[in-house]
């Protein structure tokens, strides 16, 4: 058994190494790859706790990374499906590739039934920071176009709708008012509302 388990962990660091000079050469994009990258990741995991899971195993916390990266890239639903998937793969791999492994010497321990919950309330926990952290990026991205939109624009007036537009979006408003009285020019009324499951509407 041990020796299965390091020739796993061998290849595994193999499959990793020729993953990151794939993918750091340019020869993947990482949208596209990102998410099966990740499911095989967890596939491995799986394969290697069950071979190596025993009182002290420290592969469990393999999945760790695999909720992290979910946490980091797409938020909290993502990351709870991932840890959902990790806890039910985990449970399968400890009733399968253990019972195979030792036969009728293979008892299930209590801690083999408090991980996967350990790892789905982490999963959660993990994914909340990470979904406060896209939402922080996404605003910021949404400032930096707006301020880039100003520099571009030559009609004053086409560019203060779309800004207008974008404000509207930025904080999610249902209801929105804005009154511009110049000393010099044409004053400007503009009202918006939304209704549910339908785009705000601007009235001058």
């Amino acid at each position: 058994s041990s020796g299965a388990l390091y020739f796993l962990l061998a290849a595994y660091i193999l499959y990793s190494a020729a993953l990151l000079v794939f993918v750091g050469s340019g020869g993947a994009r990482g949208r596209l790859t990102s998410k099966p990258i990740l499911v095989a990741d967890i596939a491995w995991y799986t394969a290697i706790v069950g071979l190596g899971e025993g009182g002290t195993s420290p592969f469990f916390l393999l999945y760790l990374f695999a909720v992290c990266t979910a946490a980091i890239r797409w938020g909290v639903r993502t990351t709870i499906r991932v840890s959902l998937w990790s806890a039910a793969l985990y449970l399968v791999g400890i009733l399968v590739v253990r019972r195979v492994v030792l036969g009728p010497d293979f008892t299930l321990h209590t801690a083999h039934l408090f991980r996967p919950v350990y790892l789905v309330v982490l999963g959660y926990l993990v994914g909340l920071i990470g979904e406060q952290e896209l939402s922080a990026k996404r605003r910021i991205l949404e400032l930096v176009a707006m301020q880039g939109e100003v520099g571009r624009s030559r009609s004053q007036l086409f560019t203060l709708a779309r800004l207008f537009r974008r404000i509207v979006r930025f904080f999610g408003a249902d209801y929105v008012l804005l009154q511009i009285r110049p000393p010099d020019g044409a004053e400007i009324d503009w009202e918006g509302a939304r209704k549910a499951g339908q785009r705000l509407v601007l009235r001058t």
